[in-house]
């Protein structure tokens, strides 16, 4: 309930802000609950929607169907690969509004400058060690299940990094439902274990470093299936889709 009544504020939220901005277009990224009330603001306001990264695919999560719902929203889209352009066709939309761009965050990485591990050190205080960075998030279809889930993942990590002798560099999971369970997960094993570091969040240019400098990425974060393998890290996907 608490996901349903955050759309419902986010549509009322966009729908004053375009009502006093009046623009001629919106642009949103993505499967998230926000572009999606944008989406629905925007066009039933008849303001030109163009949606970025539509066309994806994932199972078992509600991200997909918003991702889809927001399509049908959209004007224009601006898929990453030529599977997504062809799922957005298969929903219906004509072919002289959607195009075939790439994977935008991809553009990011060539054009940033990564922080060196000494830099990261410096701003954040890292340990010197060696580290894995963990970047895991509620699913909205079983968010009931999240603290478990992190549980369980918490104790095979600190087991490996025990081993290994690594440290292990957390962010916070997104605001979806479950998210709080996750975080009191997190800093239960922080009290026990002096090599975890948790962070809310990082500017993206400071976590795309942090994980070009990691050894590994943990989670079930997207960022793992684009940013990742651009940066050679390797990731580990846990996900029931």
């Amino acid at each position: 309930s608490d996901l349903a009544k955050s759309i419902g504020r986010g549509i009322l939220g966009f729908t004053e802000c375009l009502i006093k901005d009046t623009p001629d277009i919106v642009i949103v990224f993505g499967d998230r609950i926000e572009p999606f009330a944008a989406a629905i603001s925007a066009s039933t306001m008849n303001i030109i929607v163009a949606h970025i990264n539509g066309g994806d695919n994932g199972f078992g999560d509600i991200d997909n169907n918003i991702r889809h719902a927001i399509t049908k929203f959209a004007h224009l889209h601006f898929t990453a690969s030529k599977k997504s352009m062809t799922r957005v066709l298969k929903l219906g939309e004509e072919d002289w509004r959607v195009f075939q761009v790439g994977a935008l965050a991809l553009d990011t990485i060539l054009k940033e400058n990564f922080l060196s591990k000494d830099e990261l050190q410096k701003k954040y205080n890292l340990f010197d060690l060696p580290y894995i960075l963990v970047s895991y998030h509620p699913a909205t279809i079983e968010w009931e299940e999240a603290e478990s889930q992190m549980r369980l993942v918490m104790k095979a990590i600190i087991t490996i990094t025990d081993q290994e002798k690594l440290g292990i560099v957390i962010t916070y999971p997104n605001a979806y439902p479950g998210g709080y369970q996750i975080i009191k997960i997190i800093k239960e094993f922080s009290l026990q274990n002096k090599n975890i570091m948790i962070f809310e969040n990082f500017p993206h240019v400071d976590y795309t470093s942090l994980m070009a400098n990691s050894r590994v990425l943990v989670g079930n974060s997207s960022s793992g299936i684009i940013e990742a393998p651009s940066l050679g890290v390797p990731y580990v996907c846990i996900r029931a889709n």
